[in-house]
């Protein structure tokens, strides 16, 4: 009985060990920006589907990736608004594209808590890895439109 206890014993000191050095071997993933769409408002609390961005792990941003997150809007968050401008018909016949969005006219200015409604897209900043988060304060929010001029 000693002996199969023994057995038993090592079995698990080995699993153990086993699987305490394949978690230490995973590679640390480190996303500081998430991206998605509003689902719900509560407050300063955004409900967002989306991906985590990583310029390391781009397969985080897959569409089977996407994760529901609670996102607090602080005083201190920055919220940036882009309005982006189509070309006038007069740009067009000079011009009839195509057209890339970043290189229309744009401007960018404060945006507003208001703003960020369900269904609208977002970008969101982290000042600390937020990689698998269900829950993290903004620094920083930005958002866009494309508008007619």
């Amino acid at each position: 009985m000693k002996k199969i206890l023994l057995v038993l014993l090592a079995l698990a000191v080995i699993g153990g060990g086993l699987w305490a050095w394949s978690v230490y071997r995973q590679p640390k993933i480190t996303a500081k920006e998430f991206a998605g769409t509003i689902q719900s408002v509560e407050g300063n609390t955004l409900l967002v589907k989306g991906a985590y961005l990583s310029l390391e792990h781009p397969e985080l941003s897959r569409p089977d990736q996407q994760q529901d997150v609670r996102i607090m809007v602080t005083a201190d968050t920055r919220l940036i608004y882009t309005a982006y401008y189509r070309p006038t018909p007069e740009e067009i016949a000079k011009n009839p594209g195509p057209y890339i969005v970043r290189d229309l006219k744009h401007e960018q200015k404060d945006g507003a808590l208001a703003d960020l409604v369900p269904g609208r897209e977002i970008q969101v900043f982290a000042e600390a890895n937020i990689y698998q988060e269900k829950q993290f304060t903004a620094q920083r929010i930005e958002y866009l439109d494309i508008t007619s001029q």
